[in-house]
C-alpha cells in the first residue's frame, strides 16, 4: 500500500471525531482532553497522547490500540469510515484478500449453523443437558454465541452445500479436513462449539469441547490467514471495555474458564488457546491494563505455565500478579464449588510476579537434587540479570532478591552479584535474535532496541525530570548530550527542549507537546514522564528534594555511559601482550567505574532516604 493511500485516509479522518466516538473530549485551548486511556488530542497534527498510560500516535495507532488490530486492518477500518475504496495493488494481494473474504463468510455461516443446531436440533439434547449441568445460563450461551457440532462425519459439509458454501471454502476455513486417502470430513464432531473472535468481534476460528469420550478433550481450528492462536486471546472482544474501565485484566488457560468467570461477573477475563502466553498476547492488553492477573490451574503443569508466562509479562510495563489456585482446581471448578467470592478473594491475595518466581525456586531447591537445584538457581540468576538489563527490575528489588539467594544458598552476596554480572555480560555480548517486525512495536521501540536497559531507563528518567520541572539545567543538558548519539529520538527531544529553553526559562509540558510532530517523539515523552513519575513521585517533592533528585539522575546517566566503556576494559587487563602497567591501569579504571555506578542510588532509594516512602 503506497504512502499516498495512507496519506489520503489520514487527511480524510478527523481525529477529534474518531477519538470522540469512544472518549468524551473537552476543548482546552487549541487541543482536546478526555479520560484515560487517550487523554490529549492535538487536532492540527492528528495526534493523540496519554501521559498516564503511554498510549500515543496518529489515527491509525488509535484504531490499532482501541480495536486490537494490525496496521492494515486499521487502514481498512478508517478507509471504510471515510468512504474511501482501497484496492489491493498486486495480484497476490488481491488473491489473499479474496481468500480471507471467503474464509470469513464460511466462518460466519458456520457460527450461525452451530448456534441454530444447539438451540433447535434434536441431536443437541445431550449438548443442552451438558451446558445446563455445567451451569451455563441462556444469556451466557447467547453472549458467547455457543453452538453444537453434530456427531456426524459430514453434517457440516452437507448443510454448507445446501447454502452454496463449498468444501474448498470449509477446508480453507479449517472447518473440514482431508485424510491421506483423499476423504474430506468435518473436523468438529459431537462438540460444544466456542466461536473465537478477533478484537472487533469477528469470528476467526472455533474451539470445541468434546461431549463424548474423545481423548482430545478440547480442539481448536488450525492456523489460517485469519487465525493464529499465538496472537489471539479468547473473549478479548467482549472483555475489552471492562479491561479499559478497570485497568485490570485476568488471564486464564481456556475458554470454558473464561466463559464461566464472565458469567460470575468477572467481565475482564481473557484466555489463551492451548498455547503458552506470548509477547503478542501481552501487547493486546497493554496499555489498557495496568495490572495483569495470571490465573493458571493449580497442578504442576499450570504452575509451570505460569512460571513461563511471568517472564513474558514482566518484559512489559505492567504490575504482573499471579493467582495461585488450590491443587488440581481450575477457575471453573472453584466458581462452581465455592462461588465468585472465593475467586475474588484469590485475586486480592494474588502475589507479585517476582515473589512467585522466588517461591518456584524455593520449591525446587528444597525438594530437588543437586542438578535440579543448580539448574533452577542458574535460571533465576539469568532472569534477574535480564530483568535488570531491560529496566524492569530496579536496583533495590535486585538487591533484595540477591540477598534472598545468598541466604538460601548460604553463600556471600558478593558471589551472587558476580554471577548476575556474568549473566548480564553474556546477555549483552550475545546478539539478540531479530525481533519480528510488528505494527505493535513503535518507531521509538526500534530506536532503543539493543541499548542497555539501564542506560535507557536513566536517560528517560532524566528527561522526565526535565520535562516535569519545565526547565533544563546546564548539568542535565551536558549529561543528556553525551547519550543522544545512541538514539535519534533522544537527540530530537533534547533539541526541542533546548529551543523551548531559549525562548523561555520556564515552559510547560503542553508547550512541549504542541511543538512535537513525530509519533515516536510523542511516545518518548510519554515514557519519560510515566517512568519518572512512577519511580520518583515528582509531584510531592520539595525544592531541596528536586535538587537531590536532579543530581542523582545526572549521576546515573553518567554512570551508565561509563558502563558502556567497561565492556572493553577486561580484555585489556587480560591481554598477554599488554604491559603490566597497562593491565593495572585497565583494572583500576574498571573498579572506579563500578564504584561510581554503585554509588548512584535509584530514585526509590533517594526518596526513601528523604522519608517519602
Amino acid at each position: 500500500m503506497h504512502n499516498s493511500m495512507k496519506e489520503l485516509v489520514l487527511e480524510a479522518t478527523d481525529i477529534v471525531d474518531l477519538v470522540g466516538e469512544r472518549v468524551t473530549l473537552h476543548r482546552r485551548g487549541r487541543d482536546y482532553v478526555g479520560l484515560c486511556p487517550f487523554h490529549e488530542v492535538v487536532p492540527k497534527k492528528k495526534l493523540f497522547k496519554c501521559f498516564a498510560c503511554g498510549a500515543g500516535g496518529d489515527v491509525f495507532k488509535f484504531v490499532m490500540l482501541s480495536q486490537r488490530v494490525e496496521f492494515r486492518e486499521a487502514l481498512n477500518i478508517l478507509a471504510k469510515r471515510a468512504g474511501i475504496a482501497l484496492k489491493p495493488e498486486t495480484q497476490a494481494d488481491r488473491a489473499l484478500a479474496a481468500k480471507r473474504d471467503l474464509i470469513r463468510k464460511s466462518l460466519d455461516w458456520a457460527r450461525s449453523h452451530f448456534r441454530r443446531e444447539l438451540a433447535e436440533s434434536d441431536s443437541a439434547r445431550a449438548a443442552r443437558a451438558y451446558a445446563a449441568h455445567r451451569g451455563l445460563l441462556d444469556e451466557t450461551i447467547e453472549k458467547f454465541a455457543l453452538g453444537f457440532a453434530a456427531d456426524d462425519w459430514s453434517g457440516l459439509i452437507t448443510a454448507a452445500g445446501r447454502v452454496g458454501v463449498s468444501r474448498d471454502d470449509l477446508l480453507a476455513a479449517g472447518l473440514v479436513v482431508t485424510s491421506e486417502s483423499g476423504r474430506t470430513y468435518d473436523k468438529f464432531r459431537n462438540r460444544l462449539m466456542f466461536p473465537i473472535c478477533d478484537g472487533q468481534g469477528r469470528v476467526v476460528a472455533f474451539g470445541g469441547r468434546t461431549l463424548g469420550d474423545d481423548p482430545a478433550k478440547y480442539m481448536n481450528s488450525p492456523e489460517t490467514p485469519l487465525f493464529s492462536k499465538s496472537r489471539i486471546l479468547y473473549a478479548m472482544d467482549v472483555a475489552r471495555q471492562a479491561i479499559e474501565k478497570s485497568r485490570q485484566a485476568i488471564i486464564v488457560e481456556g475458554y470454558v474458564d473464561a466463559v464461566m468467570l464472565h458469567q460470575a461477573g468477572f467481565d475482564n477475563v481473557v484466555a489463551t488457546l492451548g498455547t503458552a502466553l506470548t509477547e503478542a498476547h501481552v501487547k493486546q492488553l497493554i496499555p489498557a491494563a495496568e495490572t495483569i492477573f495470571m490465573c493458571f490451574d493449580g497442578d504442576a503443569a499450570g504452575l509451570k505455565a505460569a512460571d513461563r508466562a511471568v517472564e513474558i509479562a514482566l518484559s512489559h510495563p505492567a504490575d504482573v500478579r499471579v493467582v495461585v489456585l488450590p491443587d488440581d482446581q481450575d477457575p471453573d471448578d472453584l466458581i462452581r464449588a465455592a462461588g465468585p467470592g472465593a475467586f475474588k478473594s484469590l485475586l486480592h491475595s494474588a502475589i507479585g510476579a517476582l515473589e512467585f518466581k522466588w517461591n518456584s525456586i524455593r520449591t525446587v531447591v528444597d525438594a530437588g537434587g543437586p542438578a535440579k537445584q543448580k539448574e533452577a538457581i542458574d535460571s533465576f540468576i539469568r532472569f534477574v540479570a535480564q530483568s535488570g538489563l531491560s529496566g524492569h527490575l530496579d536496583e533495590t528489588s535486585q538487591a533484595v532478591v540477591i540477598g534472598r539467594i545468598s541466604d538460601l544458598l548460604n553463600v556471600p552476596t558478593r558471589l551472587i552479584y558476580e554471577q548476575v554480572a556474568t549473566a548480564r555480560g553474556a546477555s549483552r555480548r550475545t546478539p539478540a535474535a531479530p525481533a519480528p517486525t510488528s505494527s505493535d512495536e513503535s518507531d521509538y521501540d526500534e530506536s532503543v532496541r539493543g541499548l542497555p536497559g539501564g542506560l535507557v531507563s536513566a536517560v528517560e528518567e532524566l528527561f522526565g525530570f526535565v520535562i516535569g520541572a519545565g526547565s533544563l539545567s546546564e548539568r542535565a543538558d551536558q549529561h543528556l548530550a553525551t547519550s543522544v548519539c545512541y538514539c535519534p529520538p533522544w537527540a530530537t527531544l533534547l533539541g526541542t527542549i533546548r529551543r523551548l529553553a531559549e525562548l523561555s526559562e520556564a515552559w510547560s509540558q503542553e508547550a512541549l507537546l504542541a511543538s512535537l510532530d513525530a509519533p515516536d517523539i510523542c511516545d518518548l515523552v510519554s515514557r519519560t514522564l510515566r517512568r519518572f513519575r512512577s519511580r520518583a513521585n515528582y509531584e510531592h517533592c520539595r525544592p531541596d528534594d528536586e535538587q537531590t533528585l536532579h543530581d542523582a539522575l545526572c549521576a546515573r546517566v553518567a554512570a551508565e555511559m561509563e558502563l558502556l566503556r567497561i565492556q572493553n576494559i577486561p580484555s585489556k587487563w587480560r591481554d598477554a601482550n599488554a604491559t603490566r602497567e597497562a593491565q593495572q591501569d585497565a583494572f583500576a579504571a574498571m573498579l572506579r567505574i563500578k564504584q561510581r555506578r554503585s554509588e548512584c542510588l535509584p530514585t526509590e532509594r533517594i526518596l526513601w532516604r528523604m522519608g517519602r516512602r
